[in-house]
Parts: structure tokens; C-alpha cells; sequence
């Protein structure tokens, strides 16, 4: 629960399960080496209660791969019914790397989303408002940024 700033660089390592809504404001980098979700995480993923923040003026990288993402072409509903293998909300200044085949549950809101393939998964939590810190945007309701694409 609360606001925890970290001086420094972060690595979660290997997997994480929270309790609590709560932010890590690091003003290093952020690597994420495994699964980070919350307590209790089900298929039904958005019916949790919890819900962590990290921010970071820097980067933010997850490094896991489950490989359950791998293969067919699921609908929308069907990659909601998984079980993320990352859910939170996510801020980071310059940079997101998200690996081939990771499954992320939340929100995103960084300068630019650095993948390797184009097969990442990315999906909403519609109940995330409710449950985000007190010292995230978009806790008090939804959030809209506009945003372009590009191809390097």
C-alpha cells in the first residue's frame, strides 16, 4: 500500500505475487525477470483487487516468456479469459520492452513500446480504475493519451 520511491535501478527477480494497491516511483531502470501479477489471479483476471503502479522516468523491461500466447489467432474475449503473466500499471518516461509472447494485463504509458516481433499481447482491465494507487493518473477514472505509430 502507499507510494515506495526507489533510488536507483529496480530488477524483480525471477516471479512476483502482490497484495495492495501501491506505487514504486525508481528513478533508474526497471527489468522485470519473470511473472508479476496479483494474488489470487485467476483466468478472470479482471476481477481483481489490487492493482501495482511502477514509474520510472527511465525504461521499463520484462524479460519472461511463458510461450502461452504462442500459436492460432484468439479473439479479444479469449486473451482476456488468460491469465496475464504481467498486470499492472506501467509508466515509463522513455521506454517499454515487451518480449515475444507476453501476455499483459493493465496499462502501458510510455514514450515508445519496443517489442521484437510484432506478437505482443497487451489488454485492458476495464475494472483497473478502481483499483489503481491514489498516486497514479487515470485512479480517479480512465485515462486517454493520443499516439501515433511508427516503423523504424
Amino acid at each position: 500500500e502507499g507510494t515506495v520511491f526507489i533510488d536507483g535501478d529496480l530488477t524483480i527477480n525471477p516471479n512476483v505475487t502482490y497484495v495492495g494497491n501501491g506505487t514504486l516511483v525508481v528513478n533508474g531502470d526497471v527489468t522485470i525477470n519473470g511473472l508479476l501479477r496479483p494474488a489470487g489471479t485467476s483466468a478472470q483476471a479482471r476481477q481483481n483487487k489490487w492493482a501495482l503502479g511502477i514509474t520510472t522516468p527511465n525504461g521499463i523491461t520484462f524479460t519472461c516468456n511463458t510461450g502461452q500466447m504462442s500459436g492460432g489467432n484468439p479473439t479479444a474475449e479469449e486473451i482476456r479469459a488468460r491469465t496475464p503473466d504481467v498486470a499492472g500499471a506501467f509508466y515509463a518516461t522513455k521506454y517499454v520492452v515487451i518480449p515475444e509472447k507476453l501476455l499483459v494485463q493493465g496499462s502501458v504509458v510510455t514514450g515508445e513500446i519496443r517489442s521484437g516481433r510484432n506478437n505482443i499481447w497487451l489488454v485492458t482491465n476495464p475494472m483497473l480504475p478502481e483499483y489503481l494507487p491514489d498516486s497514479l493518473p487515470g485512479s480517479a477514472g480512465g485515462m486517454m493519451t493520443p499516439t501515433r505509430w511508427m516503423r523504424y
